[in-house]
């Protein structure tokens, strides 16, 4: 039946389109959400970031593993001079021999490298050929360079007889054998030399203007062995509580693996100025290869800028421990590291302890803290440096990360008094206690929102025919109406119980008992026979008849028709879109030019069923039972889930 349809019939259109439009503005809002709260935040950290690296880090990217252990490992590292004092003993024609420099003095030569501090008591680990140079060619050559002007100064006086030469063909003259020549070299005497990154910069102009307490001279050379076996010595200053660096095991080195190497290449030296003569180089390298020479040492093949000067440098690993040991090359560049594991034989024999000193232990830690992101490292590194530069008056290079440490320390939240750092700063809190009072306040306004769009239309007041307002109640089941609001009365007082409805002429009777259709309800409040417990008869209205006569004329309907629709009768049927149809009496209100329906009229004397008319969320008085509006075919609103109750 249609109006069984009618009443079931499910959430009309206008519901579908608020929860459509409901859908449609939360993305919007979570948009609007993340703006207010995330954009205040990462502006902060994007100013605070800029300003904690505007003016760069000492010690470069520390958060590096590796770029640490380097900056550990670095003040351990020295430049040695090794002097040899030469003289050359020139034969010329007539077997006449000369031995230069003619004053009974001797040509210093000077050969460079490196070494490391493997101990806190002035024990360094170099390459043998550093401290004691082999009488080869090459050193021969620069004999002969050293020698070649006072040579060609004695031979043009003397010997030339018009014939003179230059002290640049003196040389080759010297180097070729045309003049042979007999080198004599005394002792090797080697002198230890701390770099920059202990020093920090000098003031000093010339290398002999060095103070005192940043070199020492070699007083012994512990224990070596020559270039032509494993080339690695262990040397000794009058050096105690010097920084230092553990060895590593060199088996655990593969092909591939990356190392770094510290030094000092004769070719970087492009100034003799102390400062810059004592400053060490860094590169880095890779293993190509592992091999063994005939005399058995296991050396590391390795390519990579490795150059002169950087010999007996350390190679260090990811964790800055010594693996190898720069010790030569061949022409073509390719170079070859002493595995370390021939210098800790050596070391055992010498029973050295090579345990960190006080200075390399608080160094190692005040670093660490300095790289560290645990709250307050900032002030712990200051600390630390501090006691350093306190305690260890010549390692000047500690006071840009002390300064550096000082500056972040003053913008470092200390740990509060639970214990716990915050390590934040301040303007991030205040963008963060702002950022959760927005989205309290946005999610509080959203979920308004979304109950305003959400109420139902059924809980729009009714107009009965009475002109007064009636609002529907939801029961749960098995309750009943709550005592504040008045009891419905029966819409038929004066019939007894269990009597049947009257129906008006010539219509089919409603369906009831037995033969009405299953689950279905009916329409209008029952009689009172079958009124809900808890509602009083005694609350009932008085008759229709007398009702109609105590209504204004405007709402006045005549009471004897009965108030359900007729499911034959079409006239109370819109189709779907079409316009409302002309029902008469019977039919929905006229249209006021307004726009507004307009009260019906009624002739002196006739009769018309009482009719109660309901406002739509549209805006029209339309019957109870209506399926679509009469004025602008909006479909019914979905009906209450309960009987309904009127005041």
């Amino acid at each position: 039946m249609n109006c069984y349809a009618t009443i079931s019939a499910g959430p009309s259109g206008s519901h579908m389109r608020e929860r459509k439009a409901n859908s449609r503005g939360l993305p919007s809002l979570l948009v609007v959400m993340f703006c207010f709260i995330c954009g205040p935040v990462l502006l902060l950290m994007a100013l605070g970031g800029s300003a904690a690296q505007a003016d760069g880090v000492p010690g470069g990217n520390v958060q590096d593993p590796v770029v640490r252990a380097v900056d550990i490992a670095r003040p351990a590292v020295v430049r040695i001079v090794t002097q040899i004092n030469g003289r050359l003993t020139v034969q010329f024609s007539g077997g006449r021999s000369v031995t230069f420099p003619l004053d009974g003095g001797s040509y210093g030569l000077a050969a460079l490298g490196t070494g490391t501090f493997i101990s806190a008591h002035g024990d360094i680990l170099t390459a043998d050929h550093v401290i004691n140079p082999p009488h080869n060619d090459e050193l021969n050559a620069v004999l002969i360079k050293a020698a070649a002007s006072d040579v060609a100064t004695y031979y043009d006086s003397t010997l030339a007889r018009g014939n003179q030469l230059s002290p640049d063909q003196m040389e080759q003259a010297l180097l070729s054998g045309q003049f042979p020549s007999v080198p004599s070299y005394d002792p090797p005497l080697s002198a230890v030399y701390l770099s920059t990154d202990y020093s920090g910069p000098l003031s000093a102009t010339r290398l002999r203007d060095v103070p005192a307490i940043y070199f020492a001279r070699v007083d012994r050379v512990e224990q070596e062995s020559p270039p032509d076996q494993k080339d690695i010595a262990i040397i000794h200053v009058n050096m105690e509580d010097t920084p230092s660096v553990q060895l590593g095991d060199s088996s655990a080195v593969q092909v591939q693996d990356n190392l770094t190497i510290i030094g000092f290449p004769g070719n970087a030296d492009v100034s003799m100025r102390p400062t810059d003569f004592l400053t060490s180089s860094v590169n880095r390298i890779f293993v190509s290869s592992i091999k063994t020479t005939d005399s058995g040492a296991q050396v590391i093949q390795v390519g990579g800028n490795v150059e002169q000067g950087d010999s007996g440098g350390p190679a260090l690993d990811s964790q800055g421990q010594v693996v190898g040991i720069v010790s030569f090359g061949t022409p073509g560049g390719t170079s070859f590291l002493q595995a370390s594991n021939s210098a800790r034989a050596l070391i055992q024999n010498l029973q050295l302890n090579t345990t960190p000193g006080p200075f390399q232990s608080a160094w190692s830690q005040a670093f660490n803290d300095y790289a560290s992101t645990a709250p307050g490292h900032w002030h712990r590194a200051a600390q630390e440096f501090a006691a350093l530069a306190a305690r260890y008056p010549a390692f000047k290079a500690v006071i840009p990360y002390l300064n550096y440490a000082r500056q972040q320390a003053a913008h470092e939240q200390l740990a509060t008094a639970t214990g716990q750092g915050l390590g934040v700063p301040p303007l991030l809190v205040v963008a963060g206690g702002l950022g959760a009072v927005v989205i309290a306040a946005l999610l509080v306004g959203a979920v308004f929102q979304l109950r305003r769009r959400r109420r139902p239309a059924g809980m729009s007041p009714m107009v009965n025919a009475t002109g007064s307002q009636s609002y529907p109640y939801a029961a749960a089941p098995g309750q009943s109406a709550p005592s504040a609001w008045p009891s419905a009365p029966a819409p038929y007082p004066s019939l007894p119980a269990g009597a049947p409805l009257p129906q008006a002429p010539g219509r089919a009777p409603v369906p009831t008992g037995p033969s009405a259709v299953p689950g279905s309800r009916a329409p209008w409040p029952a009689g009172p026979g079958s009124q809900p417990a808890g509602l009083s008869p005694s609350a009932a209205l008085p008759s229709v008849s007398g009702l109609a006569s105590q209504l204004p004329p405007a709402a006045r309907v005549a009471s004897a028709s009965d108030p359900s629709p007729d499911p034959e009768d079409e006239n109370t049927l819109v189709p779907f879109g079409g316009p409302p149809r002309d029902a008469g009496i019977r039919g929905q209100p006229w249209l006021s030019p307004g726009g507004r329906a307009a009260p019906p009229t009624i002739a002196a004397g006739s009769q018309s069923p009482t009719e109660q008319l309901r406002p739509w969320p549209c805006g029209h008085m339309n019957r109870p039972h209506a399926r679509y509006c009469s004025t602008c075919g909006e479909p019914a609103p979905p009906p209450p889930t309960v009987r309904r109750i009127e005041q």
